[in-house]
Order: structure tokens, then C-alpha cells, then sequence
């Protein structure tokens, strides 16, 4: 174990510098960069799901952090993302396909972030009524 690898306290190092890593990172996104630029409109529809599905996400993960029953919390807290986007209103008007297509995802992503959110505080509570009581010691 050289010095170099140690933190002030003595223990190792929780990340290490790789030229590997590096470039495995740097060849991910080379690849990811020219797929994108080989099919606009397939990059173009992956992004605008991801912008959707981001939150929801986010929120999962961190409602799935607090819970005792973990996975069943992410699916519940997922469910209503989805439910929140099929209950987003929908956009008419004129205009091109494009921008079209940006306002329904501006329109549709505070009602899956408030679903996710509204499905994380239900799973959470009821999460929190199934635990089980100790009685404290006086």
C-alpha cells in the first residue's frame, strides 16, 4: 500500500484516477454523441423521455432511501409518475411538430413530478404505519 493511495486518517482512498475508467467514459459518449447524430429524431425522443422520467426517478430513488419495504416503494412512487403523465393535459394549437412536442412535455412534466411526489408521501405513510412499535423503557 503506497502513501499516495492513503487520505489523512490512514484509510484508503474512496476513488482512485484510472486512465481505464477514463477512457471508458470518454468512449461512451463518443458513441452516444454519434448515435445521436445518426438518428435525430430517436435522440430527440429519448431525450424528451428522459426530461420526463428524470424526476420521477429521482424521487423514486430517494422515497426507496427513507422506506423499510424498498421496492415496493419505488414501483408505487413510479406508478404515479406514470399516472401523473397520463392525466397531463393535453396541448392544441398550431405551430410545428416540434415545438409541439416541447410544449406537451413542459405541460406534462409538473404533473408527473407531482405525482411521483404525492404517490412518495402515500408509500412513505403507509410505510410508516406498518412498522413495527417498540415500546420505550422508563
Amino acid at each position: 500500500m503506497h502513501a499516495d493511495n492513503l487520505c489523512n486518517d490512514g484509510s484508503m482512498a474512496s476513488f482512485q484516477f484510472s486512465l481505464r475508467r477514463l477512457l471508458i467514459g470518454v468512449s461512451i459518449v463518443c458513441v452516444a454523441s454519434a448515435l445521436a447524430a445518426a438518428f435525430p429524431e430517436l435522440a430527440l425522443m429519448l431525450g424528451f423521455a428522459l426530461v420526463l422520467l428524470g424526476p420521477g426517478l429521482v424521487v423514486a430513488a430517494g422515497a426507496s432511501v427513507l422506506a423499510v419495504q424498498k421496492i415496493r416503494t419505488f414501483f408505487v412512487v413510479l406508478a404515479g409518475a406514470f399516472v401523473g403523465g397520463i392525466l397531463a393535459p393535453e396541448r392544441t394549437g398550431a405551430g410545428t411538430a416540434i415545438d409541439g412536442a416541447i410544449d406537451r412535455v413542459m405541460l406534462a412534466l409538473p404533473c408527473v413530478s407531482g405525482g411521483a411526489v404525492l404517490a412518495a408521501g402515500m408509500a412513505l405513510f403507509i410505510d410508516f404505519l406498518a412498522r413495527p412499535r417498540t415500546r420505550s423503557r422508563r
